[in-house]
């Protein structure tokens, strides 16, 4: 009877094991053909997120990193980095496949800090507003395609139209993208437009929203970023924040979320999915072969190793990155259309760091409540 019971705890620990492995299933979405990546998407309605309320900002966002403070208050959600290594964010739930954000907020104040709101997909595209904390009436914009980072020449500093102090007073700052172009707009007023006919790519993947502040100017990074973000850090200034004060997000595609169907990256091997079965979630990750740094975790301006989980109704998917590179601003390519109010940078020194590699790893909710339910019960008998 005693080994009976031993060969059905060992079948059923097995069982487990089988279960978990199903449920975790990496792959590459840009170079394994049978890899299935899918992005919960986000209503194709118009959605204002307000940021003094915490149920609002729950709905939509999750944790990106639990280093730092999150504080509500009534003017909205102040990001605060009280030490080193601290990196308050936030990364929606959701993804956008083309669309529009417009946030309102007030960045950080100091040396080396950077405050970031971005858009960034899972096989890294990306799209970008930055804030240097010593910069006080501009702000960088940026993009990137598939993770490529051999060159730092797609950045611009875009002022504020009346030079006014962007630390002191709240401003709407948009990224609106479609699959013709990027605009950035400061208070509704076109600062800078970026085509799709540029020789280095162009972001056309489903992105989701991430918000944060950072580090850049923390003496272990390299001399380019610290040169880039302001000069070297002085946390005994701190803490410094970030003030969000609401979103409006509207995502130009419909549809319940959106699937990988071909290794190229390409809007059009992308499909849109009118339905979603409760078994269905992603993950995402992303790797580096360069060396991870605690001080930076924010768009391909950083490294960071991060987890975060999220359980809704109807999914439930878990993220870990892994992100590496460096922005230096410089200037943009001749793809690129310019308005007057943008002016173009061009940084002494750059930071070129390894292409990030994404994979999805796929954790079907059933699959590990199996897994839970067969190993507990190999524990009792």
């Amino acid at each position: 009877m005693f080994n009976m019971f031993n060969i059905l705890r060992t079948f059923i620990f097995i069982q487990s094991a089988v279960f978990l492995s199903q449920a975790t299933n990496k792959c590459d979405p840009l170079t394994e053909s049978n890899c299935t990546v899918t992005d919960l998407a986000f209503s194709d309605t118009p959605i204002e997120v307000d940021f003094s309320n915490d149920d609002n900002v729950n709905k939509y966002f999750e944790l990106y990193a639990e280093s730092g403070s999150l504080d509500y208050s009534d003017s909205g959600l102040n990001f605060t980095l009280d030490k080193r290594f601290d990196n308050p964010s936030l990364q929606s739930k959701f993804y956008l496949f083309f669309g529009k954000i417009e946030v309102i907020c007030i960045p950080a104040v100091g040396k080396g800090i950077v405050s970031t709101v971005y858009l960034q997909s899972d096989d890294l595209d990306e799209i970008d507003l930055e804030w240097i904390g010593t910069e006080e009436t501009q702000v960088q914009t940026n993009w990137f395609s598939k993770g490529e980072t051999s060159t730092y020449d797609r950045g611009a500093y875009n002022s504020l139209s009346d030079s006014d102090d962007l630390f002191s007073t709240s401003h709407n700052y948009t990224i609106d993208w479609t699959k013709e172009s990027i605009k950035w707009y400061i208070d509704d007023e076109l600062v800078r437009t970026v085509g799709n006919s540029s020789s280095e790519g162009f972001p056309q993947s489903p992105m989701a929203v991430f918000i944060g502040v950072w580090a850049g100017g923390d003496p272990s990074n390299s001399e380019g970023t610290i040169e880039w973000a302001g000069g070297e850090t002085d946390y005994s200034d701190a803490p410094f924040s970030m003030l969000i004060k609401s979103m409006k997000i509207e995502n130009y595609s419909d549809g319940e979320a959106y699937t990988y169907k071909g290794t190229s990256g390409d809007w059009e091997d992308i499909s849109t999915e009118q339905s979603v079965s409760s078994s269905t979630s992603q993950v995402s990750v992303v790797s580096s072969s360069s060396s991870i740094s605690k001080t930076s975790a924010m768009s391909s301006s950083t490294i960071q190793s991060l987890a975060t989980t999220t359980l809704s109704s109807d999914s439930m998917s878990t993220s870990f990155v892994d992100r590496s590179s460096s922005h230096s601003s410089s200037s943009v390519t001749n793809s690129e259309t310019e308005t007057i109010s943008s002016t173009e940078t061009q940084s002494s020194s750059k930071t070129n760091t390894s292409k990030g590699q994404a994979f999805a790893l796929h954790l079907t909710g059933e699959k590990i409540l199996m897994s839970l339910i067969f190993w507990c019960i190999s524990m009792l008998i």
